[in-house]
């Protein structure tokens, strides 16, 4: 009798081992899905800026920010100033 008993605690605990780890298995299964849909539900980064030097002071700037210039393009108007007058 005491084998029998034993066997049905064994099993019980087999079943609650595999049921938790199924279990952890799915929630798994879908914190990845929800990640996958938030990834996909974001905008797309912006494409890269062109970016030019100033040839007074080497300051790296994007090209819409610069000031052109007849022999180059400037990060500001006192750098243009220096170097085309």
């Amino acid at each position: 009798m005491k084998y029998v008993v034993l066997a049905l605690v064994l099993v019980g605990v087999v079943w609650l081992w595999r049921h938790q780890r199924d279990s952890d298995a799915r929630d798994a299964a879908a914190e990845a899905a929800k990640a996958a849909k938030k990834r996909r539900a974001t905008a797309p980064p912006e494409p890269p800026k062109d970016i030019v030097a100033c040839p007074v002071c080497g300051l790296h700037s994007p090209l819409a920010d610069t000031v052109p210039g007849a022999l180059a393009r400037y990060c500001s108007a006192e750098h243009l100033r220096q170097a085309e007058h």
